[in-house]
């Protein structure tokens, strides 16, 4: 009788042990996705005040601001950053709207789970601002 009690101790271990390693997985791509998520926020907010505060800048200098303001995950500017300028007419001062989206895809490493959500999730943070510093960009442009 002892026997089987240790075998069905056994199994169940083992089907406790494998939900467990699912939760801990799925915590962890929850962590990944908030500081990701985060990063990401922050990236588009430090183009932003680049594009605001900076005077005579080309497009490729603020995407690679952006993708310097972040150390992990890396993001390649070409690819995962868009910036859009639209000026705007004001009575006192020639200024433009300033729009900074930052795109990653962040991979899962949840096994059961992460693969019935495709195996990834795709982040994407956007940051509005107001260029309070020189004319227009030359770039400039409506949004598409």
């Amino acid at each position: 009788m002892v026997d089987r009690e240790r075998g069905a101790a056994a199994v169940e271990m083992a089907f406790v042990t494998i939900f467990l390693a699912l939760l801990v997985t799925g915590i962890i791509d929850v962590g990944r996705t908030i500081f990701t998520t985060i990063a990401l926020a922050d990236a588009a907010q430090e183009g932003v005040s680049f594009l605001a505060f900076t005077d005579e800048v080309t497009e490729a200098q603020a995407k690679n601001r952006v993708a310097s303001a972040i150390s992990q995950p890396t993001v390649d500017p070409a690819t995962d950053v868009t910036i859009w300028c639209t000026p705007v007419d004001r009575a006192d001062l020639d200024g433009a709207t300033v729009e900074v989206i930052v795109r990653h895809r962040l991979d899962l490493v949840t096994p059961i789970f992460g693969q019935m959500l495709g195996g990834s999730i795709d982040l994407r943070r956007r940051a509005v601002g107001e260029r309070l510093i020189g004319p227009p960009p030359s770039w400039c442009e409506v949004p598409p």
